[in-house]
């Protein structure tokens, strides 16, 4: 039986390829046939090179007949490079192929990303939809790189180093992004900034980031930590100028059956107000550090995300007294906060957040 072949796994192992083809009854060509030990597997070969100088030798293949080898008989989608070099000749070939998975496993491999990505066809740049790059060294160049796949919407770098500028340049390059894996992943530096950019991203949905929070709880404090200076000067501005209107609205909040005591801790005066937080020395909307502060601000934004979520009306005059951006804010803010202690509890860490 002859099949199509569709994905590639690249490993150090060649036991499990037949090395067999058979030919098309119009034309010399070959098509590949070949079992696997395990239904679901990839084809695995020393290299997929190693298939190709094979066929070769064997005078089945020709340099000639490339061409309509790979674009009429062979379609590839994925490749899986489980060996620590790649060679140039395999990249050459895979030019052939329109991919949409490609990963990369070992921090031996001689070429980089960002060189391995100047191998890959047009119809690849534009179509990759899913990259993994996992143990892998990875530098800011190779982040760059990452602009040049228009429809990347899925990214691994589990096992990983991040920094600042990492981060930063995946959220400039990969505006298309839906899923990130970083739940092996160590970053360094105050990761607060560019963690908000990332999570915040238009098409990014928080659910869908995979973070180890058991191994990586001093990123998530560092990110709930971070002062809110990222907030733009316009949004600084809407939360200074209506403090009274937000007050307003929390008092119509417990005529709809919000309980005054969770109303209590975002209007109380004094230090320990969240009010006095958001207002702040400076007008600057930011994280208290001290641990009973902290634990307070996002009880009440939580509170008040849920609220508002539960209660359409309430949205409705949100909108009247604070307007709509700062009712966009706070609605983005409470749900990463209620998103946030989620997290926290599925990994057995003590919640910021109580529960509604």
């Amino acid at each position: 039986m002859v099949h199509m072949l569709k994905d590639i796994c690249v490993r150090n192992i060649a036991e499990n390829i037949d090395r067999l083809t058979t030919r098309c009854s119009d034309c010399l060509t070959p098509k590949l046939v070949w079992r696997t030990l395990h239904t679901s597997s990839f084809i695995n070969a020393e290299a997929a090179g190693q298939i190709l100088e094979e066929l070769t030798l064997l005078l089945i293949l020709q340099p000639e007949h490339l061409d309509l080898f790979s674009f009429r008989f062979v379609h590839l989608n994925s490749v899986d490079f489980d060996v620590r070099y790649i060679p140039i000749r395999l990249l050459n070939f895979l030019r052939h192929f329109t991919l949409r998975s490609i990963k990369i496993r070992h921090k031996g491999v001689n070429e980089n990303l960002s060189e391995i990505l100047r191998y890959q066809s047009e119809e690849t740049l534009r179509n990759l939809k899913t990259l993994r790059v996992t143990n892998a060294i990875t530098t800011s160049e190779d982040f760059m790189s990452l602009g040049v796949l228009t429809n990347l919407q899925n990214l691994d770098l589990s096992s990983t180093t991040l920094t600042n500028e990492n981060l930063n340049i995946i959220v400039e390059e990969v505006p298309l992004l839906k899923w990130l894996n970083i739940s092996t992943t160590r970053v360094l530096g105050d990761s607060g900034k560019p963690l908000w950019n990332l999570l915040t991203m238009e098409n990014f949905n928080p659910e869908n980031i995979e973070w180890n929070f058991s191994e990586n709880l001093n990123i998530v404090k560092e990110f709930l930590n971070a002062d809110f200076r990222v907030l733009s000067q316009d949004e600084k501005m809407i939360i200074t100028a209506n403090i009274s209107r937000l007050q307003c609205l929390l008092n119509y909040a417990v005529k709809l059956g919000l309980p005054a005591e969770d109303v209590r801790a975002l209007t109380e005066n004094g230090k320990n107000s969240t009010f006095a937080y958001i207002h702040g020395d400076e007008g600057v909307f930011y994280i208290p550090s001290h641990p009973s502060n902290f634990r307070l601000h996002f009880v009440a934004l939580g509170v008040l995300w849920r609220f508002l979520n539960n209660c359409p009306e309430a949205i409705k005059v949100f909108i009247q007294i604070g307007g709509v951006k700062i009712c966009e804010l706070f609605l983005k803010v409470g749900a990463l906060c209620c998103w946030f202690n989620g997290k926290l509890n599925q990994s057995g860490s003590r919640p910021l957040v109580r529960r509604g």
